[in-house]
């Protein structure tokens, strides 16, 4: 089915690669510079029992800054495959966190998982042209 605006999956891809660039960026900077937010708050308490703030702040940012690549040279597929999969890998690690948490907490709603979830898929519709052949120069 056509794209209602007009797009190509090249240009929508990298469209949302950017946007979660941008999303992963940004939690990586929290984690860094405001470690004491998250560290306060119930929910990622135990994600902080895993890896200390700086750690997932650092695993963050540098994928976001690998997605951040990744848009500027999108036809390099290696480099692409790296961006969604360690994206994909932080993404699932913490739906599960909080899919567990929401499973064993009886005041935990489903909203944060649930948003995991969209980024999951966010990854998967970058991921999806990378199952066709490479385009042509």
């Amino acid at each position: 089915m056509p794209d209602p605006l007009g797009r190509t999956a090249f240009t929508s891809g990298r469209t949302t690669l950017g946007v979660l660039s941008s999303a992963f960026t940004i939690f990586g900077l929290s984690l860094l510079l405001q470690s004491h937010r998250w560290a306060s708050t119930p929910a990622y308490h135990v994600l902080l029992l895993i890896l200390p703030a700086f750690a997932w702040g650092a695993l963050f940012l540098a994928s976001g800054l690998t997605m951040a690549v990744s848009v500027w040279q999108y036809r390099r597929r290696w480099l692409l495959v790296a961006a969604i999969t360690t994206g994909g890998m932080l993404t699932n690690g913490w739906m599960l966190a909080f899919f567990v948490r929401y499973l064993t907490s009886p005041s935990t709603t489903p909203e944060t998982w649930v948003s995991w979830m969209v980024f999951d898929y966010l990854l998967l519709r970058v991921a999806e042209p990378l199952t066709s052949p490479p385009p042509r120069k």
